[in-house]
């Protein structure tokens, strides 16, 4: 079997994985129940959910545009359609990859991909931490102190995977064995990324802000799904379970943590007595606004493009 078998079976892996993990669960919880409770949504709060979704993602260009102003600043009209296209190429790709093609989009606007890549990994490192630290928070409350420390092990464990992928003889190894005669592409990455802790921490500092409140948004989103099913669940709640539900979209096995997310919120949310045909529903209305919210992010880029070459011919 040559590597070029190896990869196409592997990539087959991490595009099923997620389906199939996503079909065993609601599998388990019964599709006819699942349907029986979406055939009763309330449309005025899915509409409401859909709102508040979109305006987490707007949030969430405002945090990697942060990171990014100590490199260039970039009008939002040029950098919007950037950020909208690497969404979408996130619900393809699995774990956070597709987040990553920010990076070459920017390379248009004078940006190395070293130094944009950096910056990213600056962006999600900054919301693995404050998820984190929610989640760590959510799983004492919920599952007791046990269960907590063994988050806190496995975040921990990240943060010790990451320092020593940025040692100089690590990066050196990557270097020679990893990137080979690609290591040019990432010029600037490791004095970019340390520069965030040293001279650039006030950004830092914002995005951690921004990211806690992107977090509120997220679970009032959260909220108007399950509004929509007929179920009230407090905002605190799903604020501190939306902790756990970030750190599963890590882990780079699905496309978006499809699968990973959805079976932890079904642990976490039937322990605290919330229906398995009710979470399914909730998280099924999740997937269609988020591949909705794909779809028309797809159609503005096409517009958008259509008219700046309709600019550019007069």
């Amino acid at each position: 079997m040559n590597d070029k078998t190896l990869k196409i079976i592997k990539k087959v892996i991490q595009y099923a994985i997620g389906p199939l993990i996503l079909f065993v669960l609601f599998y388990q919880v019964g599709f006819t129940k699942i349907i029986q409770t979406l055939s009763t949504i309330k449309p005025l709060y899915f509409i409401y959910a859909f709102f508040w979704f979109i305006f987490s993602t707007a949030i969430a260009a405002w945090n990697v545009k942060i990171v990014l102003t100590p490199l260039k600043k970039i009008s939002w009209k040029k950098y919007l359609p950037y950020f909208l296209k690497s969404r979408v190429t996130s619900l393809i790709l699995p774990g956070r990859v597709g987040e990553f093609s920010l990076a070459f989009f920017l390379k248009k606007e004078e940006i190395p991909t070293g130094p944009g890549i950096a910056a990213i990994i600056s962006d999600k490192l900054t919301t693995l931490f404050c998820s984190g630290m929610v989640g760590i928070i959510s799983i004492q409350l919920i599952f007791g102190f046990q269960h907590a420390v063994t988050i806190a092990m496995y975040l921990l464990l990240i943060i010790i995977l990451g320092l020593l992928a940025l040692s100089a003889k690590v990066r050196s190894f990557i270097k020679r064995v990893i990137l080979r005669r690609y290591a040019h592409h990432f010029d600037g990455f490791s004095s970019t990324l340390f520069s965030y802790v040293k001279e650039n921490k006030w950004y830092m500092i914002k995005n951690s802000s921004v990211t806690i409140f992107r977090m509120v948004v997220i679970a009032l989103s959260a909220q108007y799904m399950f509004l929509a099913v007929g179920v009230s669940v407090p905002l605190v709640t799903l604020f501190l379970v939306g902790g756990i539900e970030t750190i599963t979209t890590f882990i780079p096995l699905t496309s978006n943590g499809l699968g990973l997310k959805q079976a932890a919120g079904l642990y976490v949310f039937s322990n605290i007595g919330i229906g398995p045909d009710i979470i399914a529903a909730r998280y099924t209305l999740g997937i269609i606004i988020q591949y909705l919210f794909g779809l028309l992010s797809i159609i503005f880029i096409k517009a958008l493009s259509e008219q700046n070459s309709n600019e550019n011919t007069h």
